[in-house]
Parts: C-alpha cells; sequence; structure tokens
C-alpha cells in the first residue's frame, strides 16, 4: 500500500555489444565459407548460398535475439520496500526475483573494463539462509545505484524501527 518505486535501472548497450560482435564473426566465418566453397567447387551457387543462409538463420539469428531481449527487458527496480530483478531471457520465459530489504546485507558496485564506460558490476549480498549473492554486471551508472540502493535501505531500516518502538521507546542495546 505506502510502496512507491525509488528507481528502475536498465543494462547498459554493452551487455548486447559483445553478444553482437561475435555474431558478426560468425556471420563472416559462414558467408566466408560459402564464397570458398562457390570458388573450389561445382555445386550450384542456389546451394551453396542457400546453407550458408539456412545456417546463419540457425546459429547467429537465435542468438541475436536473445541479446537483444536480455540486454533490453532485463531491469533492476528499486522500491521503498523491495529489490526486484526482472530477467527476460526469451520471448516466453521471464524470471521475477523480489529481494525484501530486510534480506540484504550489503550493496556494493565495481569498476569494469577500467572505468572507462559509464558502468560497472553491482553486488547484492543478502543475509544467511536468505539466498545467494547476486552479481549483475554492466549496470549503468554502478556506484550512483548503489548509492541509492543503500539511501533506501537505510530508509527502510529507520522506517522499520519506528515501527516497532513508537513514542520514544528505548531500542534494546545489542551485546
Amino acid at each position: 500500500p505506502d510502496e512507491e518505486e525509488i528507481m528502475t535501472v536498465y543494462y547498459h548497450g554493452f551487455k548486447y555489444l559483445g553478444t553482437f560482435f561475435w555474431c558478426i564473426v560468425l556471420t563472416a566465418v559462414i558467408f566466408g565459407v560459402a564464397v570458398w566453397l562457390s570458388l573450389t567447387t561445382d555445386l550450384p551457387q542456389v546451394w551453396e548460398y542457400g546453407i550458408a543462409i539456412f545456417l546463419w538463420i540457425v546459429l547467429v539469428l537465435p542468438k541475436f535475439f536473445r541479446a537483444l531481449i536480455d540486454w533490453k527487458f532485463d531491469c533492476v527496480i528499486v522500491t521503498t520496500d523491495k529489490i526486484v530483478i526482472i530477467d527476460q531471457t526469451s520471448i516466453f520465459k521471464q524470471k521475477v526475483t523480489p529481494i525484501n530489504h530486510e534480506s540484504v546485507s550489503s550493496v556494493s558496485a565495481e569498476t569494469q573494463f577500467w572505468d572507462i564506460l559509464p558502468f560497472g558490476v553491482l553486488r547484492l549480498d543478502l543475509l544467511e539462509g536468505a539466498g545467494v549473492e547476486y552479481v549483475l554486471p554492466y549496470i549503468a551508472h554502478a556506484q550512483q545505484v548503489a548509492a541509492t540502493m543503500t539511501g533506501t535501505l537505510t530508509v527502510f531500516q529507520r522506517r522499520k524501527d519506528v515501527r516497532r518502538y513508537p513514542r520514544g521507546e528505548e531500542k534494546p542495546e545489542e551485546a
């Protein structure tokens, strides 16, 4: 009821660029072999290029679209009560992972590629028994995202303490 969205973070385009590069290399290899076959064999060109196009459709096109969907539709949503990781792996498969702020131990950011480009790795460490660590590479402006998440977690903890100990009651000291 009182939950509000703080920010939605998308992945940097470099996540897609790596796979796009390999798709271009694989395309060049497939059509290079087709040209080489047409120069060295007596097969009809329709067969040679037909096989090359078939191989491209089977090997390259699915990889290309999978990487595009994975980059374009994956995101991290930070709300006042939880962090939601959305992983869209294909047209038909989506994994939504909500993580309550109570389960998060720490949030940190690391640089990638010597901090030349504006993205990095976002790490979400969870409390023991709450699950695994989440490592999210290629997050745009990861340091700012980690700072915002940490601020949101701090506000959540303070709000939770106010609900638990209303009207100035003392919070028990931890040993």
